[in-house]
Parts: structure tokens; sequence; C-alpha cells
């Protein structure tokens, strides 16, 4: 989760002399919105968090805080129509978390490049084979597979 830098805002208004007034005028947008900014109550829109940041030269990285620290990033498929709640990315971060210890086993050199087809053919066997390749490469075992009639 991100939050507004609120103290570094705060100081470089100060140091720049400007009001809140002034500075959501520049910005082009309300004291209130810029008020709850401020006090944390809101968070702003990147489009004015861009015009927070140029107004008073800072960079992001600096403007944002992120609270999340070493959080692990997760995407996992859900069912059609189903809402993600906090409670499926809760238990997502702490298989994540759970998961952590192995990442220093994992073939990396394997896992970052994508498999490339030589010669792709748009036939069975051609993509039977070559699926059968990368499910070896990937240690699953060998499934016997008839092809369907017609093929």
């Amino acid at each position: 989760m991100e939050c507004l830098n609120i103290d570094l805002v705060k100081s470089r208004m100060k140091e720049l002399g400007l009001s809140q007034r002034e500075l959501s005028r520049q910005i082009q947008l309300s004291v209130e919105t810029l008020s709850q900014w401020l006090s944390g109550d809101n968070f702003p829109h990147p489009k004015n968090l861009l015009e927070l940041g140029k107004a008073l030269n800072l960079p992001y990285k600096h403007l944002v805080i992120s609270e999340a620290g070493n959080e692990p990033v997760v995407a996992f498929r859900k069912r059609r129509n189903s809402k993600t709640t906090d409670q499926h990315i809760q238990r997502a971060q702490e298989m994540g978390r759970s998961l952590e210890c192995l990442a220093p086993h994992l073939p990396f050199d394997k896992l970052s490049r994508p498999p490339a087809l030589i010669d792709p053919k748009p036939e069975y066997h051609y993509v039977q084979a070559a699926a059968q390749g990368e499910s070896d490469g990937a240690g699953r075992g060998r499934r016997s597979a008839t092809p369907p009639t017609g093929w």
C-alpha cells in the first residue's frame, strides 16, 4: 500500500513559501482535496500526483511512501465474475511468504527464458512434441496422448 509522504510535502511547501490555497491553484484542484491529502484521508489520483510532484519539484520515489516493504507480489486465477477480496490477497501473500525459502533453489535460468519453437507448424504431432518437451523440461511425467481422429 502506498501513502503520500505528507511531512516532505509540507516541508517543501514551507521551503517554497506555498500555502495550501496557492498550491491547490497551481495544480488546479480544490483546497479541500489538497487538505484531504495532507491529512492522510485521501490519496491523489496518478494525474494529480504527477502535478503535485511537478509543483513541488519532487520525484515520485520521494513523494510516495510504500508501506508494503518486502511483500510478495502475487497473481492468481479466479473464477469468472468472482470478486477479489482482501482475504484472497492476504492468503496469496501468506503463501508467497511461506514459499520465500524455496526461491534460492529454483532454476531461474530455465524459468526466466520462454521456450522457443523451431519452425512451428499447426500440426497436432508437432504441437504434441513441443508440449512434451516443455513438460519434460519442467520435470513432469510423460502422458500418453492419442491424436483425435481426422488430424
